[in-house]
């Protein structure tokens, strides 16, 4: 049978490396202790920067360079310029970031779900054995069947159907391998009793010819 549940990924991840990789994110919050959360709702209460009006405000920091506009407290060229110098390397820096955050997501993502694939195609092996009443199966299958029910199957009805034939699928082939044993098993006893019987022949024979070499002589 063709292997069709092969994992994409086969990895192991030493527990130092985890380790290692949370320190380093701890040690980059420590280097940017300025870093805030913002509410859905506050986020959507800001006017957002883009490319368009992140121009506009270069022209407004050019403008400020030379002409004495009147501001007040707390707006200033200087502290305009600031928080679009921190925008833009911040900005770089979550467009990398939230490159490896997704990776790391969509691993995650698959790691689980070849997991909760290869489990699924087992279980479905272990109920088709225990429907067929082969023994060990029946109470493993009343158990997973409790904890499979429990967590709620979410896997669509055209892999639920590819899982079970599959899992059907092997169980046939065990069934036919253990079918395959007993016809060979039967084809060396038919063999053992062929050759037996050559020998008991071939004895006859033997026997045959002795009596007719003694049958000649006698005469």
């Amino acid at each position: 049978m063709s292997n069709q549940h092969r994992d994409i990924l086969s990895v192991v991840v030493a527990d130092q490396d985890i380790r290692d990789v949370k320190a380093k994110l701890d040690a980059i919050e420590q280097v940017f202790p300025f870093l805030i959360e913002l509410t859905a709702d506050e986020i959507i209460q800001l006017p957002r920067i883009n490319v368009a009006n992140h121009s506009f405000v270069q022209d407004i920091i050019q403008v400020l360079e030379t002409l004495p506009v009147p501001l007040p407290d707390g707006i200033s060229r200087g502290e305009i310029k600031k928080d679009l110098d921190l925008y833009d390397q911040l900005d770089g820096l979550s467009i990398d970031y939230e490159t490896m955050l997704k990776k790391l997501r969509n691993t995650a993502t698959l790691a689980g779900s070849e997991a909760y694939k290869s489990a699924l195609f087992v279980y479905r092996i272990i109920q088709t054995y225990a429907e067929a009443s082969i023994p060990g199966y029946g109470a493993i299958y009343e158990r997973l069947k409790q904890r499979f029910a429990a967590q709620g199957p979410r896997e669509t009805a055209a892999n639920t159907n590819n899982t079970t034939q599959n899992a059907n699928n092997t169980a046939q082939n065990t069934n036919n391998t253990a079918n395959s044993n007993d016809n060979t098993a039967q084809n060396n006893n038919n063999t053992a009793q062929n050759n037996n019987n050559t020998t008991q022949n071939n004895n006859n024979t033997t026997q045959n010819n002795a009596n007719n070499n003694t049958n000649t002589r006698s005469k």
